[in-house]
């Protein structure tokens, strides 16, 4: 399987805070995660270089129509997720009101 990781999960894995192993698969990150990830200003020459390490194991791709599209969906399923964990309403796009 391949899976797109944003900038949050690759600092998790990186710093080992990971709740569970990420499973087998092709992995990707965007060239945004890719500058997100070089360009954090306390980063000492020990980060930079792991931070490096991974990058030459995944696929960095280029910003697409299509992997905008598809991060933005999977984004605001994970966040529809979350608030219906925490038993929130999602509000409407046009006028701001709760869907309930």
């Amino acid at each position: 399987m391949r899976r797109l990781l944003d900038t949050n999960v690759v600092l998790y894995l990186l710093g080992g805070r990971l709740t569970e192993p990420l499973p087998a698969g092709a992995y990707f990150v965007s060239v945004i995660t890719r500058m997100e990830l070089l360009s954090y200003p306390a980063l000492d020459s020990r980060s930079e270089k792991q931070i490096r390490d991974f990058l030459g194991d995944v696929v960095v791709i280029g910003l697409t129509e299509d992997v905008e599209e598809r991060r933005a969906i999977a984004t605001a399923r994970a966040s529809e997720d979350a608030r219906r964990d925490r038993g929130c309403h999602r509000a409407r796009f046009w006028g701001g009101t709760s869907d309930q």
